[in-house]
């Protein structure tokens, strides 16, 4: 989940309480062939892309990185750098797994909007139509919980650190998790349901309870059999910390003390971010994913649409937030264009999709111009400290900056 820490809020591109890693950006990833092997062999010589992933590695933001490029049907590039481990020295490679965090988001509401095409869902419904008993159940609607628009709280928002890293440590069956954002609600609505924006990994828990509830079967298998079988992904799944998973990278915190730069990051059961934050995956498998996603492989066009239509407030208007780039005595808002677990954006090369993500040890990023089917995707084995986060925001910048360059000149 972006910004999955005791005192970091999440965001997709906006800043709250610190390090917002879903923050605007391309970073690449992708490929559909065998074609792809021979890509990335051509693709060995150095670029703008190794110089600006090289410094963030040597500068020791990260002992690792992943990139990869995905354009007219082929990878342009699909590397790894640094370490996918520290202690065994092994390589990143372009097959590494990595955790995604909050990326995770759109799976799950791909998942939703399959039980919607099967009749199993009403995106109006309120929540309490599912989950009788959950507080003020009777408020919001399934459509505001996937816009952000809900007023549900943020139950990574805390600053009980040792608190929550101590609950982030514990398997949580379903019903626990259930009750465990049952307890958040009250008093943790932020807002009015349907009067603002709210970035809530609580919401998408939920949903992701709500996915399995639906489909009949446990989250992971659900998502499995309903939208990464579909898509062809093979790397990406729910996590289970107990599997043995081929090319697992390693994830690590900053600690200036350590002789590496690096400590191991802390312990998380992947069953507490649940639909909000627990995938595993790699560049290429995201940049196949928003392939997938786009060509109707996983859900209609009608679902599809859906997920890409910015939510509105009650009273119809696009939401707003404060500018991060505001000076000071001069602040501005922005409209926060969020579909389905999707950032809505427009640039230069046209409109696109994407969404940040960040979890204990892991940043990442993913981003595709729907109408050239252009994908960008980056994953670190780094989370941030009060150090180091100042320094990425710049150092996503160059990445990106070089990765549009190599895709579009």
């Amino acid at each position: 989940m972006t910004g999955f820490h005791a005192d970091r809020a999440e965001g997709a591109g906006l800043s709250r309480r610190g390090l917002v890693a879903g923050a605007a950006g391309l970073a690449a990833a992708g490929a559909v062939s065998g074609g792809a092997q021979a890509a990335r062999a051509a693709a060995t010589a150095p670029t703008g892309v190794d110089a600006a992933v090289g410094q963030a590695v040597a500068g020791k933001l990260t002992p690792g990185y992943q990139v990869a490029i995905f354009k007219d049907g082929r990878f342009l590039q699909s590397k790894g750098y640094g370490f996918a481990n520290l202690e065994t020295r092994t390589p990143m490679s372009s097959a590494s797994v990595l955790h995604i965090g909050s990326i995770s988001k759109q799976f799950t509401a791909a998942g939703l909007m399959k039980m919607r095409e099967q009749g199993k869902l009403d995106l109006d419904a309120r929540f309490s139509a599912y989950f009788p008993d959950f507080p003020r159940g009777g408020d919001f609607s399934i459509r505001q919980m996937l816009t952000h628009t809900s007023g549900l709280g943020n139950y990574t928002d805390t600053k009980e650190r040792a608190t929550f890293y101590d609950r982030a440590r514990h398997d949580y069956p379903s019903p626990e998790l259930l009750a465990a954002m049952k307890s958040q609600t009250d008093p943790e609505f932020v807002a009015e349901p349907g009067t603002a924006w709210h970035y809530s990994n609580t919401a998408y828990v939920l949903l992701g309870l709500l996915f399995e509830k639906l489909a009949g079967e446990p989250y992971a298998l659900a998502l499995r059999h309903q939208v990464l079988d579909p898509a062809g992904l093979k790397l990406t799944a729910d996590d289970d910390l107990s599997e043995v998973v081929a090319n697992r990278g390693n994830g690590y915190t900053p600690d200036v003390k350590a002789p590496s730069g690096f400590i191991n990051a802390a312990y998380i059961s992947m069953t507490f971010p649940g639909g909000a934050g627990a995938l595993r995956s790699t560049c290429e498998d995201l940049c196949r994913w928003h392939q997938a996603l786009l060509a109707g492989k996983v859900v209609n066009a009608d679902s599809l649409k859906l997920m890409m239509t910015p939510g509105r407030l009650k009273d119809g208007s696009i939401p707003s937030s404060p500018d991060p780039t505001s000076v000071a005595g001069k602040a501005k808002t922005v409209q926060i264009k969020y579909g389905f677990g999707l950032m809505i954006s427009e640039d230069a090369h046209g409109a696109a999709i994407e969404h940040g993500g960040g979890i204990f040890g892991f940043l990442s990023n993913v981003k595709t111009y729907v109408d050239s089917r252009t994908s960008f995707a980056r994953i670190q084995n780094c989370d941030a400290n009060e150090v180091t986060a100042p320094k990425l925001t710049p150092s996503w910048k160059a990445i990106d900056e070089a990765m549009a360059k190599a895709a579009f000149g």
